[in-house]
């Protein structure tokens, strides 16, 4: 759940980093894989949407995974989780004719504006309906079409697509 935040008092919901765990292996070998996955799948995300983008423009990888590392490390010093490359959001921007990165910025402030104001509504919504949106666009991004698609440009598209699938299920 959100936590409840009155009149912008942000700061005592904050978490203060265990600078201790830097000298713990293990927290090296969870840093190391948890930023290999999340790097997987911006790029899986950004070579999809690049597809899915009707003017194929093509974006830089290395901008996407330097503002995704600098992202989760901005996260994990406020003691927030890792985040990764959010491909339902590209998709619904493609859907919705998004023709820039402003875009994505307007989401990133109003999901800001309202996770700090909007803490007791958001913790109304039935995770239900959040999963029911959830698998509505993952059902659109792997259609029926999608895969005989890769099944007819041959075992070279189908393979990954099929390891991708099940990978991310």
């Amino acid at each position: 759940s959100l936590p409840e935040i009155e009149y912008g008092a942000v700061m005592p919901h904050l978490v203060i980093p265990d600078f201790a765990a830097l000298s713990s292996g293990v927290m090296w070998q969870f840093a190391v894989i948890i930023a290999l996955v999340a790097s997987f799948e911006s790029l899986l995300g950004l070579e999809a949407t690049r597809k899915l983008d009707p003017l194929r423009r093509d974006a830089p990888v290395n901008r996407e995974l330097m503002a995704h590392g600098l992202g989760n490390v901005l996260s994990g010093l406020l003691g927030g989780l890792p985040i990764a490359g959010v491909m339902i959001r590209s998709s619904a921007n493609v859907d919705a004719g998004a023709r820039s990165r402003l875009s994505v910025m307007v989401h990133a402030g109003l999901m800001l504006v309202a996770v700090l104001t909007l803490g007791a509504v958001l913790n109304r919504i039935p995770l239900a309906a959040i999963a029911a949106v959830l698998l509505v666009t993952g059902f659109r991004l792997a259609a029926p079409s999608l895969w005989r698609n890769a099944w007819h440009l041959g075992y070279s598209h189908f393979i990954p697509f099929v390891v991708t699938i099940v990978a991310i299920v």
